[in-house]
């Protein structure tokens, strides 16, 4: 992965992510990323991976705004709208990967439509065994992204063409390299994590779930 290209391609996106992806989708994703929201309630500290502009953000800060936040994003204007869009002061803001996540427990962990941006090994190997490290033991991760429907023969035809377009349009704009989504299922199951509750939404198109360790 060309870093510094994929850090270029996201800001490039920034001023107008937002309206894009409102456009495809409706209010889909956000819908899929907060759906389990509510188990954030009484958390001391939360982890939001690969934030974005900042919407998710705020519907946290909604349903508690006590929590220390850490808000970690490759994109600095990723960052910049964000940090617009609140004032609250228990909010770190961190640019960049999973590399650069603070050394500390989280009650949560969020990943919002971001792990579809590594390969299945260093996602399996990597991303989710440095980031379960980072959940506290009775912590939970609330995960929500693409998912290759299994509804029908037409819904899965249909997801997996949306899927493979957004992936060209990353590619060209990013330089992701990716041409498929990782197998999320496995990459949680090889790390330990089991998951306790799920649901898909748009033709099982996106999907949400909350994950626990063993």
């Amino acid at each position: 992965m060309n870093e510094p290209r994929l850090i270029k391609g996201f800001d490039f996106l920034a001023p107008f992510y937002d309206v894009l992806v409102k456009l495809f989708f409706g209010h889909s994703i956000l819908k899929a990323q907060t759906h389990f929201l509510s188990e954030i309630k009484n958390a001391k500290t939360v982890l939001i991976f690969g934030g974005g502009t900042g919407r998710l953000l705020l519907e946290c800060l909604k349903i508690n705004n006590k929590a220390n936040y850490c808000y970690v994003d490759i994109s600095p204007k990723m960052i910049k709208q964000t940090k617009q869009k609140t004032s609250h002061t228990n909010v770190k803001f961190i640019i960049g990967s999973y590399n650069e996540i603070p050394k500390q427990y989280f009650d949560i962990i969020i990943t919002p439509f971001i792990l579809d941006c590594f390969r299945h090994n260093e996602l399996a190997d990597q991303v989710v065994s440095m980031l379960k490290i980072r959940l506290a033991p009775n912590g939970k991760w609330l995960f929500s992204d693409f998912n290759y429907s299994k509804k029908s023969t037409v819904a899965n035809i249909f997801s997996r063409i949306t899927i493979r377009f957004l992936y060209f349009i990353f590619n060209l704009i990013c330089g992701l390299e990716i041409i498929k989504l990782p197998d999320f299922k496995q990459a949680f199951k090889q790390n330990s994590l089991i998951r306790t509750k799920h649901q898909e939404f748009r033709n099982e198109l996106l999907a949400s779930s909350v994950y626990c360790n063993r």
